[in-house]
């Protein structure tokens, strides 16, 4: 699988009333609900699974995902690298904390 972390205001998520192309059918309530806070998604597949927060500290930035839906091992790997890739971006350590 493929994994992004994407930030708010991304134009995947903000471009489109209709945000069943972008999730799985049974979040369709839970992303529509979100309207326009609906940001930092994660992204897997080219679906959304999640939102995560970040936190940016002096040494590390602190990752909080809320998932939408269980992930398998490869999937989990998968968000970890692209959250480790922001994490070099930003030349930061990454804690990441599932829930």
């Amino acid at each position: 699988p493929t994994g992004y972390v994407f930030s708010i205001y991304d134009e995947y998520t903000i471009g489109y009333k209709d945000r069943s192309a972008i999730g799985e059918q049974d979040h369709g309530k839970v992303l529509q609900a979100m309207g326009n806070a609906l940001q930092n998604v994660i992204i897997v597949d080219g679906r959304i699974v999640g939102t995560w927060r970040r936190t940016i500290q002096k040494t590390a930035v602190h990752a909080e995902f809320s998932l939408l839906q269980p992930l398998t091992a490869p999937e989990i790997e998968a968000v970890n690298a692209a959250v480790d890739r922001y994490g070099e971006f930003l030349g930061l350590e990454v804690d990441a904390v599932y829930s």
